[in-house]
């Protein structure tokens, strides 16, 4: 009876310590997977091709582009979205002031998507 128990307890545990290391592992890396949830925003070196065109061609770009783009805003390249940002367009589109509707359209953009274009256009919104 001893022996049967040792080993339904020694199964047990090999069976635990599994599952315990594949969990520990995901959640070791959240702060990589979402760092816009965890505060993890790196916002250091805030460039037009590295961080600013990623958030446009993800979630503008389907709207805002073609031969006949929504509101007549093309922005597939930089002298368009740099026109944006001039005028206050832009920043305004993306937090919804100054009269302008949230885009897009539906759901805010991520804190830090957002922190990262106000960054941009802080500096001038530079070609780099």
């Amino acid at each position: 009876m001893k022996k049967i128990i040792i080993q339904i307890t020694a199964l047990f545990l090999l069976l635990l310590i599994p599952v315990l290391f594949f969990t520990g592992c995901y959640n070791d890396s959240k702060e990589y997977l979402y760092p816009e949830l965890t505060g993890g925003c790196d916002t250091t070196n805030v460039t037009f091709i590295g961080s600013v065109l990623p958030i446009t061609d993800a979630n503008c770009k389907s709207c805002h582009s073609g031969s006949s783009p929504s509101a007549g805003l093309n922005i597939e390249n930089y002298t368009q979205i740099k026109a944006l940002a001039d005028d206050g367009r832009l920043v305004n589109v993306i937090n919804a002031t100054g009269g302008y509707p949230l885009m897009p359209q539906g759901a805010a953009l991520p804190d830090c998507s957002i922190k990262t274009i106000e960054i941009w256009v802080a500096a001038g919104a530079p070609n780099n």
